[in-house]
């Protein structure tokens, strides 16, 4: 997406036992939902030691550290 709307972080954890879990999304048409048009989205759940907002992100595509 290419809006200033974003907010990037730099997260630092470990996924020794991460968790996967799958959403559903199904789609709209009116007020009626389309349950043949659906989404997954997959999320994994992470302990995080640590968050931190990156203030200088011009340009950034992805940021990766060990």
């Amino acid at each position: 997406e290419s809006t200033a709307d974003k907010t990037w972080v730099h997260l630092e954890g470990t996924l020794p036992n991460a968790q996967k879990e799958e959403i559903r999304i199904y789609a709209y048409n009116g007020d009626v939902i389309d349950y043949d048009t659906v989404e997954t989205v997959v999320f994994y759940h992470f302990a995080v030691a640590s968050l931190t907002l990156i203030e200088d992100y011009s340009g950034l595509a992805y940021y990766v550290t060990k």
